[in-house]
């Protein structure tokens, strides 16, 4: 699945990739003037007019400006391109993983990027004074996001920022940070608890035996004393000199013990060092 959703990703890129590389030489041909009548001039601007078009008079230049021969509408192309190519790319490998809860995490993740995005453009286009009368892509933005207004009506930079619209923006960017932080720990917690319960079953399948029992259900047995009876053996005869026979009396066994007891005396035997130093006497 990884190998496969990396050849996705990159199949969805390169598509972007090539359109933007054709907006790019079509910003390039336009600024330096390229003659139209060039077949491969001609190529690139019918090309690129069919990704262009939906952003045509998206930012107005005034005649006379440093940059009136910049395609405006075809560099506005290029960027969303780009943008709407990761988006896109995130969108479809979103949901080829091989769990549930990893596909969970990134649909929730590309929702909020998706909005995080329109919201971004929607200052961009504020700031740029680009209204919802100008064509089909800044009006499709702007009723998106309407409703980022209703907060407060300060403004910044002679209408160009919409304070409002900022924070709506942060809250949205706090909000994903927190919730992504919060799945993933909950998906953490279901792994480690899977990851036990796994542990446990391999245990079982090779010790059949074992049974899981808690610390606070021991099991109780009664305790039942134990009767054993002793048997003493005493050899039959005449008894040895100086020497009592033990008697039994109750299944114990008295063995008399003598008042005292003569040790041998221990005689010292010469030391055969040669080495040792003499002592006085020897």
């Amino acid at each position: 699945m990884r190998d496969f959703r990396i050849r996705v990703r990159g199949i969805i890129l390169a598509i972007a990739g090539f359109i933007a590389v054709f907006l790019f030489l079509r910003v390039t041909l336009d600024t330096f003037n390229a003659n139209d009548e060039n077949f491969l001039v001609n190529l690139i601007n019918v090309i690129s007019d069919i990704f262009i078009t939906p952003f045509k008079g998206i930012f107005v230049i005034d005649e006379g400006s440093d940059f009136q021969d910049l395609n405006a509408d075809a560099l506005a192309a290029l960027v969303f391109i780009v943008i709407g190519g990761i988006l896109i790319s995130e969108i479809v490998t979103a949901f080829l993983y091989d769990k549930a809860s990893t596909i969970i995490l990134n649909v929730i993740d590309t929702f909020f990027k998706i909005v995080e995005g329109v919201i971004f453009i929607r200052l961009v286009l504020n700031l740029f004074l680009v209204s919802s009368d100008q064509n089909s892509f800044s009006k499709l933005i702007i009723n998106l996001t309407q409703w980022t207004r209703n907060i407060t009506n300060l403004t910044f930079l002679e209408d160009r920022i919409y304070l409002s619209t900022v924070i709506v923006l942060i809250l949205v960017v706090i909000f994903d940070i927190t919730s992504d932080s919060f799945i993933k720990s909950l998906i953490e917690r279901s792994n480690k608890n899977e990851e036990k319960k796994r542990r446990v079953n391999v245990v079982q399948r090779q010790y059949p035996s074992i049974q899981p029992m808690n610390s606070h259900q021991l099991p109780s047995a009664p305790v039942q004393p134990i009767h054993q009876t002793i048997n003493v053996n005493i050899p039959t005869g005449q008894p040895l000199q100086n020497q009592q026979v033990p008697q039994v009396h109750n299944n114990f066994v008295n063995v008399p013990i003598p008042k005292q007891i003569q040790m041998p005396q221990l005689k010292r035997l010469p030391h055969n060092n040669p080495n040792a130093a003499p002592r006085n006497g020897q």
